[in-house]
């Protein structure tokens, strides 16, 4: 979703109210509309250029929650050799009417 430049379907996954949070190293976003119009939407069109590969490494679910963690890589599209950048995050989700949702992103 989020190298499709489409915020509705960006925001079709996560928990779009004040209880979304993003940590990405120092920096902190409370609440999806602090996020998307104060970091992703500066962030969307470059996103449509490139491409991720995510690693998991450890998935956790209990109940409505869940969790999971995993390395992250950014390359261009089509070109898988060339890093733009990497690093790990934790994404913590919850299940809202059956559908699993993001609430919290950490990333370093």
């Amino acid at each position: 979703a989020l190298t499709s430049n489409d915020m509705p379907l960006i925001e079709s996954f996560v928990v779009a109210t004040e209880q979304f949070a993003m940590v990405e190293g120092k920096h902190v976003n409370w609440g999806w509309k602090d996020f998307r119009d104060n970091h992703l939407a500066g962030e969307i069109e470059d996103l449509s250029k490139v491409e991720f590969r995510l690693d998991f490494k450890r998935l956790h679910v209990a109940g409505e929650m869940a969790y999971a963690t995993f390395l992250f890589a950014l390359s261009p599209k089509g070109n898988a050799d060339v890093n733009y950048g990497s690093g790990r995050a934790t994404v913590v989700l919850t299940k809202i009417n059956g559908v699993w949702k993001i609430l919290n992103i950490h990333t370093s």
